[in-house]
């Protein structure tokens, strides 16, 4: 068998799968152990900031060195512990005597509000760190005191903000001599800088950072505190935040991997991975694409073979969504879940038209992917495989023209012929990204897009491709207001980290993280003009601030950008430092590119 072979010299490696190295005879072992494709996670010790008692701030018991914590025979007593901010580590707990005492020790994202509803008890979140009106409440580890000396650490980290102990009376004196925890998480570090005229920026980086990093372990994950599951609409997010802020690709490529091995008989690849319940959320299969290509951009040549690798299941996933063209070439009605965004009359966060199986935004999703299958093939991969897509994505696009356009609205329906549907900004957006819609029909969107109360508006993670909308169109100074409108929201509730939804359940989603992503990417304007960043192309979004600067990592080395407009003249003037010798494209607003081919440094001034 194959073992014998082996330890005959004969089972030599035939090429990886998914059970590690074959045998001569091409068998695999239905588990094997295989090196760790990424680093270990970090424990950092930290302190508390604070101890709250009875609802207000008291002498710190735990500072460096701490005094503790004592109750007599007979006494009962609570505490609450503030971290300083949302965090995830391993509480360190350090008892003595107390002996059949119970301690519960509550982990609290933030402080909650009781509110009573039909004779129950809701929690609410409204202020975060409210701690003189509200509780700190959440899931809670249980510890029966034996006595004697005893410190307790959790097998797995816990996320929160607020720890609050509580311990019950007892016979025996107790003590808490000291309270700390040991901070896990991915090991990135933060290398990308970032300042501009906006008051908020230094504080939307320094929470779009810890939300990366607190959403970032063995996988991205979702959130830290409830699900911790590993989602490609969130990890797409994520993986461009660790590539943008950090140059770090190693996680990222993980994800594509777990992906691609998840991969169903019909080609669709599993919504998060790994999962002990399989889920199905067929457009996310789409994004994942799109994920793939975001990583080809970054890494470029270097990882040619890896990104090859991927472009069989790329193409799975479109033959999927191909088998569900209609007649009229609309995607038709997909199975399982599709929640696209939280949103007023879409039950469970599905578009009815995707329902029905005539969705505008499905279908220019699609046709979206099947551009980015058409480069990554045509640029990683042999492209002869590229002509397949090319002609099915401009089909799609004639077929949204033709179905989905409203001259009365100046806008795309839901779905063709769906006037009863109210419309959103989602099909609008992907009409833009996919080029269903023309240069006409872009400006009449947007005369509607950013000011139309009436249309169904994006959330954090949608937002995104709002962004990109915007972008494309010419119309980033919306980006400033309307976009980040709801980021402004959490800073004025005193989120430390940038939650799912508003007014929300998770407080800590790596999703809402990708505006520092377009601080570096649009507003500084740093991108790849080719893949891996073997041209590089600075082109600043001057109307969402008066100044910017700062710095990105690449593959090739740091860029640097710092502008500055002229209130009185709108002139731009412009210094970049880019790495020595890499061609770099300057484009300020109003001008022509520039091509400066040693890089170095450059300055430029528009008009």
């Amino acid at each position: 068998d194959g073992r014998r072979l082996r330890r005959r010299g004969l089972g030599a490696d035939r090429g990886d799968g998914p059970g590690g190295r074959a045998t001569l005879v091409g068998e695999f072992p239905m588990r094997d152990l295989v090196p760790r494709d990424v680093p270990l996670l970090i424990e950092e010790p930290r302190r508390f900031v604070r101890t709250i008692r009875d609802r207000e701030e008291v002498a710190h018991l735990f500072g460096d060195p701490p005094s503790g914590w004592q109750l007599g025979p007979g006494e009962a007593g609570e505490i609450v512990l503030d971290a300083g901010c949302l965090t995830t580590g391993y509480p360190v707990l350090h008892f003595s005597g107390g002996a059949g005492r119970e301690v519960r020790v509550t982990y609290a994202e933030s402080i909650l509000f009781r509110q009573e509803r039909d004779g129950r008890t809701d929690w609410v979140k409204k202020m975060r760190d409210d701690f003189a009106s509200g509780e700190a409440y959440g899931y809670r580890d249980t510890v029966q005191l034996a006595g004697g000396d005893f410190t307790f650490q959790p097998f797995h980290w816990r996320t929160f903000w607020f720890v609050k102990i509580s311990v019950s009376q007892g016979d025996e004196p107790f003590a808490l001599n000291d309270a700390s925890y040991l901070f896990t998480t991915y090991p990135q570090e933060l290398v990308a800088t970032y300042e501009s005229s906006d008051p908020d920026a230094e504080k939307m980086l320094d929470r779009s950072w810890r939300t990366l990093q607190l959403c970032s372990h063995e996988t991205y994950e979702d959130c830290p505190y409830y699900e911790q599951l590993h989602y490609i609409a969130d990890t797409r997010l994520a993986a461009l935040c660790s590539m943008a802020l950090a140059g770090e690709t190693e996680l990222a490529r993980r994800a594509i991997t777990l992906y691609r091995h998840s991969v169903r008989p019909d080609g669709l690849v599993h919504s998060r991975v790994p999962s002990v319940r399989r889920q199905i959320l067929p457009y996310f299969a789409l994004i994942w694409v799109l994920m793939v290509e975001d990583y080809w951009r970054w890494t470029g040549p270097r990882e040619r073979a890896f990104v090859r690798s991927n472009l069989h299941t790329v193409d799975g996933v479109l033959g999927f969504f191909r088998e569900r063209l209609r007649e009229d070439d609309f995607v038709g009605p997909v199975p399982h879940w599709n929640m696209v965004d939280r949103a007023e009359g879409w039950h469970a966060g599905e578009p009815p038209a995707i329902v029905a199986g005539e969705s505008t935004y499905l279908t220019c999703l699609y046709a979206c992917a099947l551009d980015a299958a058409a480069r990554l093939h045509r640029q990683a991969g042999d492209p002869l495989d590229a002509q397949r897509w090319p002609a099915l994505a401009d089909r799609l696009r004639e077929a949204v023209r033709a179905g989905a356009w409203s001259e009365e609205e100046g806008l795309f329906l839901e779905g063709p012929g769906r006037t009863d549907d109210a419309l959103s900004q989602h099909s609008q957006v992907l009409a833009i990204l996919s080029d269903a819609a023309t240069p006409e029909q872009t400006q009449r969107i947007l005369d509607r897009l950013t000011t139309d109360a009436s249309l169904i508006r994006t959330k954090f993670m949608q937002s995104y491709y709002l962004a990109r909308a915007l972008e494309k169109a010419g119309a980033y100074e919306a980006f400033a207001t309307h976009v980040l409108e709801p980021w402004r929201e959490m800073l004025d509730l005193h989120l430390t980290t940038w939650c799912e939804y508003l007014p929300g359940r998770s407080d800590c989603h790596a999703w809402s993280s990708w505006i520092a992503v377009d601080f570096l990417t649009c507003v500084l304007g740093i991108k790849p003009a080719r893949p891996g960043f073997e041209e590089v192309l600075i082109r600043p979004q001057t109307g969402a601030c008066e100044w910017a600067r700062g710095s990105m990592p690449t593959p090739v080395g740091t860029v640097t950008v710092e502008w500055r407009k002229d209130p009185s003249t709108g002139i731009v003037a412009l210094e970049a430092q880019a790495p020595e010798g890499i061609p770099t494209v300057v484009q300020l607003p109003g001008a022509e590119p520039e091509r400066h081919d040693a890089g170095g440094k450059i300055t430029l001034a528009s008009g």
